[in-house]
This record gives C-alpha cells, sequence and structure tokens, in this order.
C-alpha cells in the first residue's frame, strides 16, 4: 500500500502486487469534506476518515479477489465496493455507522459518470 503524485489525477489503483493511492484522491477528500458537522451529522473526521479508508479497502478487494482467484458475478468495480462496505461493517458499530456515512457523504459529492454503479438511494429517490 502507497500513496504517491499522481501528475493531477484523483485517482487509485491496484496493479503489479500494489495498491496505489494518489495523493490528489486525498486531496479531494479533504477538500469534499465538510468544515463543520452537516445538519444530517456528519462531522469533517467522519467524512475523512470514512473515504480513505474505503479507497483502501476497495483496492484490497481487488487484491484479494486476484490473489485467491474470486471469481466475480457481475462488475468487479460494485465487488470491490461491496468488499470494503462489508469490512467498514465489521468494526464496532458506533465506528461502522460514522464510517459509512463517511462514505455516503463523500458519494454524494461525486458524478456518477465512472465505471461504478449507482448508490442503492439512487434508485429510491
Amino acid at each position: 500500500m502507497k500513496f504517491e503524485g499522481c501528475d493531477g489525477e484523483s485517482n487509485a489503483w491496484y496493479e503489479a502486487d500494489a495498491i496505489t493511492v494518489c495523493y490528489e484522491y486525498i486531496d479531494d477528500i479533504f477538500r469534499k469534506a465538510p468544515r463543520e458537522t452537516t445538519p444530517a451529522g456528519v462531522t469533517r473526521t467522519d467524512a475523512i476518515l470514512g473515504p480513505t479508508l474505503e479507497v483502501f479497502l476497495h483496492e484490497a478487494g481487488h487484491a484479494v479477489f486476484d490473489y485467491l482467484g474470486v471469481p466475480v458475478l457481475g462488475r468487479e468495480e460494485d465487488a470491490a465496493d461491496q468488499f470494503a462496505t462489508y469490512l467498514l461493517l465489521q468494526f464496532a458499530k458506533s465506528d461502522a455507522r460514522r464510517l459509512i456515512i463517511g462514505v455516503a457523504y463523500s458519494l454524494k459529492q461525486n458524478p456518477f459518470a465512472d465505471e461504478h454503479g449507482l448508490p442503492r438511494g439512487f434508485y429510491n429517490s
């Protein structure tokens, strides 16, 4: 697992036995985190820790699928998201809730045009 500069690109990936998260990705997380606790109760800390931990767990999901030869039904990006979410939910209940809320807050800040599936709430809006 490593951080590195990515020439202005905000990204993260697993490749060649390494998980790489760009400094730019972490910078985006910090920039999008609320300065004050939101009316919904999302703190700046939750909006930073949740997505930071989630991106590493997501990429670790890709590594696990690769190393163990896990067959993935559907999109691998969705499976890696589910892998990360499952692991976040293994924390103590109060911590898991705060981390998941932080991830949800960060996802609300991102456009839907990429290789990941739409969040469940998008369909129920």
